[in-house]
């Protein structure tokens, strides 16, 4: 597959919307889809140069190449051509927090629907929808009112922005990511369109589960990224930069070239682990069809952790080498620190991933409502 590259110096997401970069996991020629590979090489090149822009914008990214393996036809030709002709955006689902449960409790799930006929009506919000002065379409995961059948309840559909009962609350105010516009959007008696039901709440709910792999191969390329350039602001920073009462460069000090090595090692070892969870998700999109690998859900969950972590670790370590001039608001290895943060944050969280990994290695399967 041809990749058009990245616009050099993007100033906000217009510019990728020109470039018709929004339309990169859109199924090409043949229905040909772009590779994990080309698409961690390509976020990750992005958010080198704005961490929050590469975060917000996969959101988009992620959604629409998930989506392609669970709507129909009918949907697919009409979504995606309202992202190629009018180059309308995606929001990324809300986390539905299945992680150890057997049924919702219909009073603590924060988006409700209720059938009538065959229309779904919604009410709730839905938090932290990046891009969200871009976003027209939204899909949301909502508990269908009273159901009774076999599997959780939930339905997955999308909602235009546009329609009414929609209200925006204009609430990122964050130290971390903060150019990602990451607002709240709030449901009152939303009418959705029986053409954007995606899946059903009898349906399985599985066949969702490209959704949350692609989610995590984003974030993890978004913070590889970001690493990568805290390692070439302080490399170059350390070539340049004279140590006080010295006429020595900073990066001629064993202390410096024992940290960069300790960054190096860090960057390469959440490299090698990236590069291994987008071959083993090739492979599981390349037949999607065929039952899920379960060890994707493991690398999948091991990959986001190590690599915000690793990142985490790397952008302290530039500030040590930087000394106090990091501290400055100013100071690029500053913006990163505080960008950097967000990183944990992402669901699962760390906690939720060491024991859904815990029970799995140690043969551990329990139905408990503890992460919700």
């Amino acid at each position: 597959m041809v990749i058009k590259a990245m616009p050099k110096q993007p100033s906000d997401i217009s510019n990728l919307i020109k470039d018709k970069m929004h339309t990169l996991t859109l199924p090409g020629q043949n229905d040909k889809m772009i590779t994990p590979r080309e698409y961690f090489r390509e976020i990750s090149e992005l958010a080198k140069q704005s961490p929050s822009l590469a975060l917000g914008f996969s959101m988009h990214l992620y959604t629409v190449w998930g989506l392609n393996y669970i709507m129909n036809d009918k949907q697919k030709s009409y979504f995606y051509n309202s992202v190629k002709k009018d180059d309308m955006l995606f929001g990324s689902p809300n986390d539905p927090g299945l992680y150890f449960i057997s049924q919702i409790n219909e009073e603590d799930y924060p988006i409700i629907a209720k059938k009538d006929g065959n229309q779904y009506i919604i009410n709730g919000k839905k938090h932290y929808v990046s891009m969200e002065p871009y976003v027209r379409y939204l899909p949301v995961y909502s508990y269908v009112q009273g159901y009774s059948g076999k599997g959780l309840g939930l339905a997955l559909v999308i909602v235009d922005k546009c329609h009414e009962g929609i209200s925006v609350s204009k609430d990122w105010d964050t130290m971390s990511m903060n150019d990602t516009s990451s607002n709240s959007i709030s449901f009152d008696n939303v009418v959705i369109d029986p053409d954007h039901v995606v899946l059903m709440e009898g349906d399985d709910l599985g066949k969702a589960d490209h959704l949350a792999y692609l989610f995590r191969l984003s974030v993890s390329s978004v913070y590889y990224g970001l690493a990568e350039r805290a390692i070439e602001v302080i490399v170059d920073r350390c070539k340049n930069k004279k140590v006080p009462n010295s006429a020595s460069k900073l990066s001629t000090f064993p202390g410096t070239q024992f940290t960069i090595s300790e960054m190096t090692i860090l960057q390469e070892t959440a490299k090698s682990q990236l590069l291994y969870y987008c071959d083993l998700l090739d492979r599981t999109l390349t037949n999607p069809q065929e039952p899920i690998n379960e060890d994707i859900n493991t690398s999948s969950l091991i990959t986001k952790e190590y690599v915000t972590s690793s990142a985490e670790k790397i952008v302290n370590l530039a500030m040590k080498i930087d000394g106090i001039s990091s501290l400055f608001e100013h100071s690029e290895i500053s913006k990163l620190f505080r960008d950097v943060q967000a990183g944990r944050f992402h669901p699962p969280q760390i906690d939720v991933i060491k024991e859904i990994i815990g029970k799995k290695k140690l043969g551990i399967f329990t139905r408990q409502r503890r992460w919700v």
